[in-house]
């Protein structure tokens, strides 16, 4: 399982989320998205998905395949909305059955909320805008997220700060400042999340599977 984490909100973590899991369904894997988010759960609202079910559902039993849903704009994708913070315990560890990649969109920050779904996840993704707080703020969550194991893959800057100057030891991107709707359709998005899957995947033999998440 894959975390896209960040330090502070508003920096994109769902939109790149989606893009990521876009990304991977184009290579052939079969990608479920959990919104962990509990206090900003919108994956569900970006996504043109249903309120619910929801991971509170699958925390209580129900079948993984009753929970997650497949959003008519987002092809070869599923979908688990938010439920409450005391259901993410129980449900991520059930999505360790299914058979394709597993993305958390988790809280931002370095919480005991944000800590939560980290703790179950083998890697991270961290999104940031390039302001020096949201930065600071994101140096902090990746300490947590090494902390926990999930040890951090790439970060994705949002904005044109030089990434030499950033004190992060795992690659640093860029990504744009996208206006368009559905935001995480913008071509450029796509394009830096395709070459970051394809980087992540380098010698699998399953189209889609990231090393450090096969589940």
């Amino acid at each position: 399982m894959l975390a896209i984490a960040g330090g502070k909100g508003g920096a994109g973590k769902t939109t790149i989320t989606l893009a990521l899991a876009r990304s991977l369904a184009d290579a052939g894997g079969d990608p479920v998205v959990l919104d962990a988010d509990v206090d900003m759960p919108d994956l569900h609202v970006l996504a043109g998905a249903d309120r619910e079910p929801t991971a509170d559902e699958l925390a209580a039993g129900r079948r993984l395949g009753e929970v997650v849903q497949r959003p008519r704009g987002l092809p070869g994708i599923g979908l688990i909305a938010a439920g409450r913070p005391d259901a993410v315990p129980a449900a991520l560890p059930r999505l360790r059955r299914w058979h394709g990649p597993v993305l958390v969109d988790c809280p931002a920050g370095a919480s005991e909320d944000a800590a939560r779904p980290l703790r179950a996840c083998d890697g991270s993704i961290l999104v940031t805008t390039d302001t020096p707080a949201s930065i600071e703020d994101t140096v902090k969550t990746a300490a947590v997220a090494r902390h926990l194991d999930a040890t951090p893959l790439a970060v994705l800057v949002r904005g044109e700060a030089d990434s030499a100057d950033m004190p992060f030891d795992c690659p640093v991107e860029h990504v744009p400042t996208v206006d368009a709707s559905p935001v995480y359709t913008d071509s450029r998005l796509r394009s830096v999340c395709v070459s970051l899957c394809r980087r992540l995947s380098e010698g699998r033999s399953v189209p889609g599977q990231f090393p450090c998440y096969h589940n």
